[in-house]
């Protein structure tokens, strides 16, 4: 089993950050491996819901699978991602920092075996743990960099 966590502080509300990770409107504007959303639920996230989209795995494009298996309203979001044979679980936790302007700290943790076949070639548990390393590390960094941005925006006008 590998696992891969980290954090981040992010210079936006809690609110804005929980909207980032949940709306898949959203989901493609922080995520540049997001080719396209094929289909995704509507309103709050629940547990059960499936969101697909095309994804670019190492310029491949691939379909990724996500369900949602756990939620706590703006605090936990658990999912299980499927991308080819390889399958993650995936666990968002979302704290407010104190700070004026509210903050947030977005945890993410990623849970995969340690080797996979993906679009016909075997992973080892080198290049898995390469690869969820990079996906939550270019997930969180999206996240803030989008939040941080639409908060700008926001205190802009």
């Amino acid at each position: 089993m590998i696992t891969v966590a980290m954090a981040t502080g992010i210079a936006a509300p809690p609110k804005r950050v929980w909207r980032a990770i949940t709306d898949p409107d959203e989901l493609g504007s922080w995520n540049p491996s997001v080719l396209e959303i094929i289909d995704a639920p509507t309103g709050a996230p629940k547990i059960g819901h499936r969101l697909r989209c095309r994804y670019s795995l190492r310029g491949i494009p691939i379909v990724l699978s996500i369900r949602t298996t756990g939620v706590t309203p703006g605090r936990e979001l658990r999912s299980t991602l499927r991308l080819g044979a390889l399958q993650l679980d995936l666990r968002y936790s979302l704290e407010p920092e104190i700070g004026d302007p509210p903050r947030a700290r977005l945890g993410m943790r990623l849970d995969t075996t340690s080797n996979a076949a993906v679009e016909g070639e075997i992973l080892d548990r080198f290049e898995v743990r390469s690869l969820a390393t990079q996906f939550v590390a270019t997930s969180l960094e999206g996240v803030r960099k989008w939040c941080e941005q639409k908060e700008a925006r926001l205190d802009a006008s």
